[in-house]
């Protein structure tokens, strides 16, 4: 249907408009389905992490980089303290992070006993490495001397327990050919174990991405399943008591597994998995990704971002979740960002890529969808129709890759004739998501010229404007 409905609002589009301009129909129609991803841009493997303070901090692998050999970009994280208004935060290679590869995948972040902020990640393949911060932003710094936690150690999630001990857990090495889930308990210091780590959980649906949260006395073992290309699910399994197990499997009752949550193949609601839980002491939350909507056919890693609440029976057994657009904000309140001037307004580009990212979906707060110029070529514009003259202080950006630098120039008009420069950023552009531009003018007209991108391979792209 979005795809249908988007090919429509194209055709219509080019008919009026040789500039291909487009606008959105219904405020109703988008409202309820803007929750979904909750973040833009291509990152998988979501760690969540709330800090002392309340805040809020997503660590995840950087899709959007695969060259067919599961390699992916720099790291990053994103900040929130209200779990709607996000900021992207880099970490530029070595001065905020020790360690450059093409294979960074699947971080996790806790606050150590010690005040300092604790990260495991997976480099290069199946080793675990950890660095250390004053901040949950970095810059962070090299531990264990450089050598992995442990060998054969991959997707590892750090779990704090309610007595204060630390423990990773992770997909460790096989056995009789199964993939299998192995814990270590952590030393004080956070980089070594205590004691050699056991193996807890194997079982024939188990592929990758283990994870751990404690409700009620109870340990729940998350786990994904199944293809990357689609079938992507995740499982859980229990253990009552202890820590270490025996972890009994999800909703064996004579039939098959039921998953936490599953695909919606028929809504593009595809590989739903490879999560983290928030937990709020009261409710309990899934951090996911998901396939990019549209699927970029050729590659499985332009995945995004998620959450869902979770559910539960007196038992304390969990309740299968469907994935969403709508979505939830586990801190209360609306997920929509509010006051945005721009907000379903009309738009025009210089070139559009295809129906599927036209103009449009730059002003409808809707992460699913952006726009994307037709070829890697400078200058490419967009023009936003406030409607009426507008007092306009700030115009917040987010360009399709928080890890690179675009270079721009924003310009507002009254009349759609006469320009006046708002913001130049042509030779100076931040490492940082939004792109912020702050000034004073009255217009009705804005336009973003975007003149340069360190992303040299692809054409440049925008998901968000936001006017205030």
């Amino acid at each position: 249907m979005l795809y249908e409905m988007r090919y429509l609002t194209f055709v219509i589009a080019v008919l009026l408009s040789a500039c291909a301009t487009a606008k959105k129909e219904s405020v109703q129609n988008i409202r309820p389905t803007n929750g979904n991803p909750v973040v833009p841009g291509y990152f998988a493997d979501p760690s969540i992490f709330r800090d002392d303070d309340g805040t809020c901090y997503i660590y995840a692998t950087t899709d959007g980089y695969d060259v067919g050999k599961f390699t992916n970009g720099p790291f990053g994280v994103w900040k929130s303290k209200d779990f709607r208004n996000w900021e992207f935060f880099n970490y530029p290679y070595p001065d905020a992070f020790p360690y450059w590869s093409e294979k960074h995948w699947a971080p996790s972040v806790t606050k150590g006993p010690d005040g300092r902020y604790y990260m495991y990640f997976v480099k290069d393949g199946y080793d675990c490495f950890v660095v250390s911060a004053e901040s949950p932003l970095g810059p962070w710094k090299e531990e264990n001397a450089g050598k992995p936690v442990a060998p054969e150690m991959f997707d590892a999630e750090v779990f704090k327990d309610d007595d204060g001990s630390y423990y990773l857990v992770y997909q460790g090495p096989k056995k009789e050919g199964k993939y299998s889930i192995w814990m270590g308990k952590l030393k004080p210091n956070m980089i070594e174990f205590d004691g050699e780590p056991r193996m807890v959980y194997q079982n024939f649906d188990l592929f990758e991405g283990p994870g751990m949260f404690k409700r009620d006395g109870i340990y729940y073992m998350l786990y994904s399943n199944g293809s990357l290309s689609g079938s992507y699910h995740v499982n859980v399994a229990y253990s009552k008591g202890s820590v270490w197990g025996p972890y009994t499997p999800h909703n064996v009752k004579g039939g098959p597994y039921e998953p936490v949550i599953k695909p919606i193949p028929e809504q593009n609601l595809i590989s739903t998995g490879h999560n983290s839980v928030l937990d709020m002491d009261t409710a309990y939350y899934m951090v996911y990704h998901r396939k990019a909507d549209p699927y970029r056919k050729g590659s499985d890693l332009y995945r995004q971002v998620a959450v869902e609440r979770l559910k539960f029976d007196k038992n304390g057994r969990m309740i299968s979740v469907k994935p969403t657009f709508k979505g939830v904000n586990p801190l209360g309140g609306p997920l929509a960002v509010d006051g945005n001037l721009a907000l379903d307004k009309p738009v025009k580009a210089s070139s559009v890529a295809s129906p599927v990212f036209g103009p449009e979906g730059v002003t409808d707060q809707d992460y699913r969808t952006m726009w994307r110029a037709a070829e890697n070529t400078y200058p490419q514009t967009l023009e936003i129709d406030l409607g009426e003259k507008k007092s306009l202080k700030e115009v917040r950006i987010f360009f399709e890759y928080m890890t690179e630098r675009y270079f721009y120039r924003i310009d507002c008009s009254e009349d759609g004739k006469e320009w006046k420069l708002f913001d130049d950023k042509t030779k100076k552009a931040e490492l940082k998501a939004p792109a912020v531009s702050k000034g004073r003018a009255k217009a009705r007209f804005v336009k973003l010229t975007i003149t340069g991108s360190t992303k040299k391979n692809k054409a440049p792209g925008v998901w968000e404007v936001f006017c205030r």
